[in-house]
């Protein structure tokens, strides 16, 4: 699941990049967020109770903020970030996303780091550092 999660993203950024130079960058998040939301909210229907949806007012405040902040905001800046600098750039900027995550975590959430963890952050950047070397030569 997570190679298939990996390979789809490094597909969608890839093919978006010429999408985004025709339509804009605002435009054509604006459309796949909006067909991933039909699928999330399809997805819910089809597997949950609508009894589920009875939550303290304060959850769906959380829920749109992180909405919002984490994954609408996102989802633009990596969109402007491929009509800007391309996908290659992109990717190898956005790969910081992963370790920067965990470091987070031990310092504002008092996690601890595993060794896969650690194994996993030594991949993503010997991955980095391969494709900026490769890149370079």
């Amino acid at each position: 699941m997570v190679f298939g999660s990996a390979l789809t993203y490094a597909i969608y950024l890839i093919g978006s990049a010429s999408i985004i130079s025709r339509i804009g960058s605002v435009r054509f998040t604006a459309y796949s967020m909006t067909v991933t939301s039909i699928a999330i909210v399809l997805h819910f229907l089809f597997t949950h109770d609508m009894a589920s949806l009875k939550q303290p007012s304060a959850v769906y405040v959380l829920a749109i903020a992180m909405a919002l902040l984490s994954t609408v905001l996102p989802a633009f800046f990596v969109s402007e970030a491929l009509n800007r600098i391309g996908a290659k750039k992109t990717s190898i900027i956005g790969s910081v996303g992963p370790v920067s995550t965990l470091l987070l975590g031990v310092i504002f959430l008092n996690e601890t780091i595993t060794a896969m963890q650690l194994l996993g952050t030594g991949l993503v950047i010997a991955g980095v550092l391969w494709i900026s070397l490769h890149k370079a030569v």
